[in-house]
């Protein structure tokens, strides 16, 4: 926890400081303006009492009354202006000020009604502590100048006794002891609060980006929102897979620090594509990674987000080398149609993709030549149009049985020559040819 000093109460951090007093400037705003409309409403109050008790001094104590409210007006107009949000606790002192002084100009003008208002002092020092609530050092600082004030009226002018004055004077700096001890106490539970407030506040947002480090923001803030379980239909979605090529044999001999740094520089690559490209990284498997476009929200263009990251993926570890100079390259799979993605896992969340397209996508990677992206008929459908794709011909696929593959070349268009089909794949086919 942030250091306080023991006298001043100030944060040792200057930044924390002024942050704690915009916030004790936004709480205590509405408790001023109700305090200060209250003293008003007290002042005129006793007018009342004068006229109605003291006769032969209401005027020149309603003179003294008119000037306090008057001012006090003043005071409380200002906390609707920027002046709060700066100078809050000088305004809150010049309140109390004029509260005291003006309970001390009725002293000095009351004559032999001296003693009926000191006790009103005593009302002004409870303002200061309980309801004002400056800082420490003003309300210390205040206290001392109203007993101070008191004594100098008192005194000289010989309205109270000697006995009564020094019992009076006990009373008030009991009361500016006591009041202090409590100012000292409710200022540091409200710096300690908001600081506790302000670390459970950090430790909200680590939380949130920890969870947004798992889970996709729509589907962590549908979390958050206390939705139990979370299974949604994607109709049209892309997936790719990529894994590092030969990384079992890259990495036997390895140092185990060298393994991490190898696979931490990749993955931070692959993070930043799928940023770049608005895509999710679902998952991480080994040296293996999974990415889906579509989803938690449907996008457009998903198949072409993801042919745009797979060819920066492949181009951005390129450069890359492992430990003993081995060239980085990585067999990467695409597959487009519909999946079931949700939540499971209670105390430890995982997002995950469920369908035949993940499936497939998984083999198209796992069957790629090394360094080269091979998709599906259904990814050439979409995009055979807007980028080079190259047939390699047909497979046998786990789970699928034969499949007509494609290798995604770049992303320049090819020259397709209309030959009177309008079947897409037989113009690519023919392209292709045609290059070779």
């Amino acid at each position: 926890m942030d250091a306080l000093h023991p006298l001043t109460l100030r944060f040792t951090s200057e930044e924390l400081e002024q942050t704690w007093r915009v916030m004790r400037a936004q709480e205590s705003l509405r408790p001023f303006r109700a305090t200060t409309s209250l003293a008003i409403a007290l002042y005129v109050g006793f007018i009342i009492l004068d006229h109605a008790l003291l006769e032969h001094v209401a005027w020149r104590l309603l003179f003294v009354r008119v000037i306090v409210c008057v001012l006090l007006a003043g005071v409380f107009a200002l906390t609707w202006t920027s002046a709060w949000q700066r100078f809050d606790n000088w305004i809150v002192a010049g309140a109390v000020l004029l509260s005291g002084g003006g309970i001390l100009a009725l002293l000095a003008v009351g004559g032999e009604q001296a003693h009926l208002h000191w006790a009103g002092l005593m009302l002004a020092q409870m303002a200061i502590y309980s309801l004002f609530r400056p800082r420490l050092p003003v309300s210390v600082a205040i206290s001392l100048a109203l007993i101070v004030a008191f004594n100098a009226i008192v005194i000289p002018a010989g309205m109270i006794p000697v006995a009564i004055i020094v019992v009076d004077n006990f009373f008030l700096v009991s009361a500016a002891l006591v009041g202090c001890l409590a100012s000292y106490s409710m200022e540091r539970s409200s710096r300690e609060r908001f600081l506790v407030t302000r670390n459970l506040e950090v430790e909200r947002r680590l939380s949130d980006r920890l969870l947004l480090n798992i889970l996709p923001e729509p589907i962590a803030r549908r979390l958050k929102a206390g939705e139990e379980r979370i299974a949604d239909q994607h109709a049209e979605v892309t997936v790719l897979f990529a894994d590092i090529a030969d990384f079992t044999a890259m990495t036997a001999h390895m140092e185990p620090i060298d393994l991490v740094q190898l696979l931490d520089d990749v993955f931070q690559e692959f993070d930043s594509v799928a940023r770049d490209h608005g895509i999710e990284k679902v998952k991480t498997i080994g040296d293996a990674c999974m990415m889906v476009s579509g989803l938690p929200e449907a996008q457009d263009d998903h198949v072409g987000r993801i042919a745009e990251a797979a060819l920066d993926m492949r181009e951005r570890v390129a450069d890359c080398r492992s430990v003993n100079g081995q060239p980085i390259r990585l067999h990467i799979g695409i597959a487009t149609g519909s999946v079931v993605a949700g939540v499971i896992g209670r105390t430890k969340f995982s997002y995950d993709l469920w369908g035949d397209v993940v499936n497939t996508a998984s083999r198209m990677a796992t069957l790629a030549e090394r360094g080269r992206i091979q998709v599906t008929e259904e990814v050439v459908h979409a995009l055979g149009d807007r980028f080079t794709f190259r047939p390699r011909g047909f497979l046998d696929v786990k789970g699928k049985g034969r499949m007509e593959t494609w290798y995604l070349e770049s992303r320049e268009a090819p020259e397709l020559e209309d030959a009177g089909t309008p079947d897409l794949l037989e113009l690519v086919r023919a392209s292709a040819a045609n290059e070779d």
